[in-house]
């Protein structure tokens, strides 16, 4: 049976939801009790080791390809997995990063040209990339290769995320899939694993890991400035260990402190579906006004 929860809130003190085997649609002004959801869903939980440590190589190529990866809109509420259109069947341009380090993901990231169906790949490695992270201000799709393949860490301590994308510009293309995340672990940093800001629109977060962050595995975060809302999905993903007293989130959606109008069933809204939480403080956390939709 599938389990769809639709929540919002109205004040800006974090909420948590706990996905339940039955089929429930609410519409909070007032906070909800805060819980963990230890396995959302009977996935199996992704091997996020990986091989050595890898360093800098080089500039990226760019190749092209013609084939699409992209999941459904979540124009029904849902995603679709099994719909892997992407921009209505346009060839990707896919630049592959000769490494996982920071340095070739930015170089590859900086050499890709400045299209909407833009891959940059991130190859099977696991690497240190500091304090630091990457910034990201148009449209991209990052991919790894597998959960278990790609390992991207912190190791110094920050409040940054790994990888921002940046939506102040309109119409900006957004995909983080197939790759591990890991924050410093250490139940004092309040680093975040991948922050989605300025009202990130129909972004796709799928097949990834995030573990060891103390503020959020994936922040969402409305544009304060124009009202523009985030919506998006995230499936078939695992947020693990995500802990510090006060903080530790598996997702956390923040919105702009408005009440907007909402009709269940439309695709404003930031969808979860099929994603497992472990260990970590909330499984989902939100406030501001923030819609989200829950579904296992």
């Amino acid at each position: 049976m599938r389990v769809m929860i639709f929540s919002r809130t109205r004040t800006r003190s974090p909420a948590a939801l706990l996905g339940v085997a039955l089929a429930l649609s609410c519409r909070s002004r007032e906070d909800t009790p805060a819980a963990d959801a230890h396995a959302m869903s009977t996935s199996s939980r992704p091997d996020s080791s990986g091989p050595g440590d890898v360093e800098s190589t080089g500039n990226p190529v760019l190749t092209s390809t013609g084939g699409t990866s992209q999941a459904g809109s979540a124009s029904s509420g849902t995603a679709d997995p099994s719909d892997s259109s992407s921009g209505g069947g346009e060839p990707e341009t896919v630049v592959p990063a000769t490494s996982c380090a920071l340095a070739d993901v930015r170089a590859a990231v900086e050499a890709a040209p400045l299209e909407p169906n833009v891959v940059v790949e991130v190859p099977a490695g696991s690497c240190d990339w500091g304090a630091e992270g990457l910034v990201v201000t148009r449209s991209l799709r990052l991919r790894g290769a597998g959960s278990g393949a790609t390992l991207l860490r912190h190791v110094t301590a920050t409040n940054n995320a790994m990888i921002t994308f940046d939506c102040s510009k309109a119409a900006v293309v957004v995909e983080v899939s197939d790759i591990a995340l890991e924050g410093i672990g250490d139940e004092t940093t309040i680093d975040r694993g991948v922050a989605l800001t300025y009202g990130c629109q129909d972004f796709l977060v799928r097949h990834a890991e995030f573990r060891g962050f103390g503020h959020a595995g994936v922040e969402v975060t409305d544009n304060l400035e124009d009202d523009r809302f985030s919506r998006g999905v995230i499936y078939e993903s695992a947020f693990l260990d995500n802990f510090v007293p006060g903080y530790g989130y598996g997702v956390v959606v923040i919105g702009d402190g408005t009440w907007r109008d909402f009709v269940l069933g439309s695709p404003e809204a930031v969808f979860v579906e099929d994603c497992e939480f472990t260990a970590n403080r909330h499984a989902i956390a939100s406030n501001g006004g923030s819609v989200y939709s829950i579904a296992a």
